[in-house]
C-alpha cells in the first residue's frame, strides 16, 4: 500500500511538472483560479446598496467561466499584448505609463457596460506569485467594479466571465471580460 501511494504521488508530480514545463494545462489552472478568486472577493468583502436602498451582499453573485465574451476578450488581449510589447521596446524605466486596458477598451468602442481586467508579468515559473498578484490586485479590483455596476442598476446581474491568456516573448498576459445582463 505504501508503494502504491508513492507511485501515485510520483505520477501526479510528474504530470503536474510536465504540464507546467510544456504550458499544457496552465490555461485551466489559471482561468479556474481567477474565476474562483473573483467569487471569493465578491463573497468576502463586497456589499452594495441597490437602487431601492437595500443592502445586498456580493455573495449573491456567483460567476462562472464562460465563452460569451470570447470575441471581445481575445481582441482585447491581442491589443493589450501588442501595446505592452511596444511599451517594453521603449525604455520602460523612463516611460512610466504602462498600457492601460481601459484606454484600449475605450479605443475599441466596446461600450461602457463591459468590465475588463488585465494582468501582465514576465515569466510563468512562479505560479504562486502570479496567483497572489491576481488575487490581491486584479480579482479585487474587478469585484469592486462589478459591485459598483450592480449598485447603479438593480435590474442587472453578472453571470459569466471570459478569461483569455497568452504567453509572448517570455511574458504572461491575462484579460478577463464580463458584462451585466438582465436578471
Amino acid at each position: 500500500m505504501k508503494l502504491w501511494k508513492k507511485l501515485m504521488a510520483c505520477t501526479l508530480a510528474a504530470v503536474l511538472a510536465l504540464g507546467v514545463l510544456t504550458g499544457c494545462g496552465q490555461k485551466v489552472i489559471m482561468t479556474d483560479s481567477f474565476v474562483n478568486m473573483l467569487n471569493r472577493h465578491l463573497a468576502w468583502t463586497h456589499s452594495y446598496e441597490n437602487q431601492d436602498g437595500v443592502d445586498i451582499s456580493g455573495a449573491n453573485v456567483k460567476l462562472t467561466e464562460g465563452s460569451e465574451y470570447s470575441k471581445e476578450a481575445n481582441a482585447l488581449l491581442d491589443k493589450y499584448v501588442a501595446a505592452y510589447q511596444s511599451w517594453l521596446k521603449t525604455d520602460p524605466i523612463l516611460k512610466d505609463e504602462k498600457p492601460d486596458i481601459d484606454d484600449i477598451v475605450e479605443g475599441m468602442n466596446l461600450g461602457e457596460d463591459y468590465i475588463v481586467a488585465s494582468y501582465a508579468t514576465q515569466g510563468t515559473k512562479d505560479l504562486v506569485m502570479i496567483q497572489y498578484e491576481l488575487e490581491k490586485d486584479v480579482a479585487c479590483d474587478m469585484a469592486d467594479e462589478i459591485c459598483d455596476a450592480l449598485e447603479e442598476n438593480s435590474d442587472k446581474t453578472f453571470k459569466t466571465v471570459t478569461v483569455a491568456e497568452k504567453q509572448v516573448d517570455g511574458w504572461y498576459y491575462l484579460v478577463a471580460v464580463t458584462k451585466p445582463v438582465n436578471k
